[in-house]
């Protein structure tokens, strides 16, 4: 710097904060710029988004400092004479933006494949449940029909004309959201027994796992993928793509696989 500001020594920052956004990166630049040049020192650089990358950057090239205790400013004014970061000594950076949505009616096609797939199960498998299966596989179906009311074909007709109707509304959703990330369940794996207990509990069974079942219906690829533990009970998420995109699941299962590992061997419990 040629000529000492009227300000340097005179005036001190002790912290600054800069907010995020990144246009804003360009205007935290300026005003780092200009606090240099008016020799104005500054304690501390705190901030969000891009003004976290500025700053935490720029205050990182002031690596070893002499601070002149007359004026208290750097005697070594900047790392390598760069007064504020520029794009040579940034490496690349990497950002992922994770929003969280909610998906095209989940409630409405988790109601759909109900009325499909058990109505399908009454008029057509039932009778070899009942002749073949036993007294708990009954006792399932059973409380699994007394909660989907029975249709004619005109009805499942239109469930039928429903189905394509969500389908379509998926694919635009997908068009934006390449992965969907929910969970396989929206409660931790029941205990035993729990398909054979009551019509409530079937019920609250097949709300919790509304998303899993919306996803068959739409005839979607997904990918089941253990991500830990609760209380030594497993817990998984399922990762939904678009039609005929079972790489981007699988490549994006494989990463949560590696950040969360297996946990096994499973405890029996």
């Amino acid at each position: 710097m040629a000529d000492a500001s009227p300000l340097a020594g005179a005036a001190r920052i002790s912290r600054i904060v800069l907010s995020g956004g990144g246009a804003r990166g360009l205007a935290h630049v300026g005003v780092l710029k200009a606090l240099e040049e008016l020799r104005i020192p500054v304690d501390a650089v705190a901030g969000t988004s891009m003004g976290a990358v500025v700053g935490g950057i720029g205050m990182a090239l002031h690596e070893e400092t002499v601070i002149d205790h007359r004026y208290g400013r750097f005697i070594n004014h900047n790392f390598a004479e760069y007064p504020v970061p520029v794009n040579a000594d940034i490496h690349d950076i990497d950002v992922i933006f994770v929003d969280e949505v909610e998906p095209p009616a989940v409630d409405a096609v988790a109601a759909n494949w109900a009325s499909l797939v058990f109505n399908e199960l009454r008029h057509m498998t039932l009778p070899y449940i009942e002749k073949h299966g036993g007294e708990d596989l009954n006792r399932c179906t059973e409380l699994i029909l007394t909660g989907v009311p029975d249709v004619d074909v005109d009805i499942y007709m239109r469930a039928l004309a429903e189905r394509t109707r969500h389908i379509r509304e998926w694919m635009v959703f997908m068009e934006r959201y390449a992965l969907v990330v929910g969970p396989v369940s929206s409660e931790l794996p029941f205990e035993v027994g729990f398909d054979v207990k009551d019509a409530e509990t079937t019920a609250r069974v097949l709300r919790a796992q509304r998303l899993l079942v919306a996803v068959n219906l739409l005839g979607l690829p997904a990918v089941a993928v253990p991500c830990g533990q609760s209380d030594g009970v497993p817990l998984g998420v399922q990762v939904i793509g678009g039609r005929y995109r079972e790489d981007l699941c699988l490549d994006a299962a494989e990463v949560i696989e590696a950040r969360h590992g297996l946990s096994t061997p499973i405890d029996p419990r």
